[in-house]
């Protein structure tokens, strides 16, 4: 990892979160090819507030676990009640109900690596 991708953020919050679906775009990536990430989240921009079973107008960016390729899937989407209605072309990610740690990122789409980085 390069140093000078290191940024400052505020220390994470701990926070237990009731489970939710996540519905949105997807796209695989690992540490050297995330650059695609914010061309991701551009393409999800107008499905905002007009997913199928939308809950409330917060967008999420959601990692899934890594594979054994060291690759990762990254979901840019919005809250559901359910999948039903859901595009083909969503992906759909059940997160359960835990304690989580939860970082914000303040800064424009484009810096995100950063802070995947700095995480």
């Amino acid at each position: 990892m390069d140093n000078s991708s290191i940024v400052d953020l505020a220390p994470p919050r701990f926070a237990d979160h009731r489970a939710m679906r996540v519905a949105g775009l997807g796209e695989r990536y690992t540490f050297e090819t995330n650059e695609g990430i914010p061309k991701l989240c551009n393409r999800f921009k107008p499905h905002i507030d007009h997913a199928p079973g939308q809950v409330g107008s917060v967008a999420y960016g959601v990692c899934r676990p890594t594979d054994a390729d060291g690759s990762y899937e990254y979901v840019a989407g919005v809250e559901v009640s359910s999948f039903a209605g859901t595009p083909a072309n969503f992906s759909r990610v059940e997160i359960p109900a835990a304690r989580y740690a939860v970082f914000i990122h303040r800064n424009h789409i484009s810096t995100i690596r950063s802070t995947i980085y700095t995480i």
